[in-house]
């Protein structure tokens, strides 16, 4: 009898740990979702909400990530919350995914460092009488690998800047990236916080090597900074913009840290360029129209790099 009863006391234990780990769960979730729901609540830029009404929106999801059974359960919880927002610049990442992404920083070999995203900087090449740079984020020390890669090319000689799939990035490496492309003192970025304080972005002054005629390529999934880069060369006739309309996503975000050490971006503040458009959901239009479809690459060809090259070569 005495092993029939150890038996059954273990299995009634056992059921009620569970609902015991649930709530624990639960009210953990639950520090994570508020903190998120008030940080936009406290910060967001529109204090309206685009119309939306916040309080509502947060008593709709709340159930769901106090349910939720682990972190990617109610991360996908969370950003659908904010999804809510039509807001590209507001999104949570994961612990894991934040430490993904610095396992790829530091160069560490893990099966999931290996499947973080990693920026990708492609050095000057000559194709067909111009010179092509490309590269996919404005990261730390973008601009001074930049400002190098322009010191490699010859003077004068035409230069391609693609932007096509930048992501966007550091304001401060935007600035100093356009140091010896756009004029100096131009307001790259002007932005305006919920509270009315308006901050200028401006370009500083080059010293180093300026390139000679000056095209930039971008594309839908060019964003950001990438669309104030495009902005500020098209603004200041400074060269031409070739490829498609961009992302239309351009407002000042921050990124706060949440309580299990996931983070949340957050715009807080509105963003024009130095013209005083809002890029936000418009983007940038090009001057020329050039596309690369799907059955381009498959085939290895670029008919828009190709035609951005013709530009800046003069043909």
């Amino acid at each position: 009898m005495r092993p029939a009863f150890l038996a059954a006391l273990a299995a009634a234990l056992f059921v009620q740990a569970i609902p015991a780990s649930a709530a624990d769960r639960g009210e953990a979730n639950l520090r994570v979702f508020d903190n998120a729901w008030k940080r936009v609540e406290r910060n967001y830029y529109d204090h309206g909400f685009h119309g939306l009404d916040w309080k509502a929106t947060g008593a709709e999801f709340r159930p769901k990530a106090a349910a939720a059974v682990d972190e990617r359960a109610l991360y996908a919880v969370i950003q659908a919350m904010l999804g809510r927002l039509k807001d590209r610049h507001a999104f949570v990442s994961s612990p894991e995914y934040l430490k993904r992404r610095a396992d790829a920083a530091s160069g560490e070999t893990s099966a999931a460092a290996q499947t973080a995203p990693r920026p990708r900087h492609r050095p000057a090449e000559l194709h067909e009488g111009a010179w092509v740079i490309g590269f996919d984020e404005f990261d730390r020390g973008t601009a001074g690998w930049l400002a190098g890669e322009i010191a490699r090319v010859p003077a004068g000689a035409p230069l391609v800047v693609d932007l096509r799939g930048n992501r966007g990035g550091y304001i401060s490496e935007l600035r100093r990236s356009l140091a010896c492309i756009a004029p100096e003192g131009w307001v790259v970025l002007r932005t305006t916080s919920r509270r009315g304080f308006v901050v200028k972005e401006r370009v500083g002054a080059c010293e180093g090597a300026r390139p000679g005629a000056l095209v930039v390529l971008v594309g839908p999934g060019s964003n950001s900074a990438a669309e104030l880069f495009a902005a500020a060369i098209q603004e200041t006739g400074r060269g031409r913009i070739v490829g498609e309309r961009t992302g239309g996503a351009v407002l000042a975000s921050q990124e706060y840290s949440l309580p299990d050490g996931g983070a949340l971006s957050v715009s807080v503040a509105d963003a024009r360029t130095g013209a005083g458009v809002r890029l936000e959901g418009q983007g940038v239009r090009p001057d020329v129209e050039a596309v690369t479809t799907a059955a381009d690459r498959k085939a290895n060809l670029d008919p828009a790099l190709a035609r951005a090259v013709q530009v800046a070569a003069g043909r």
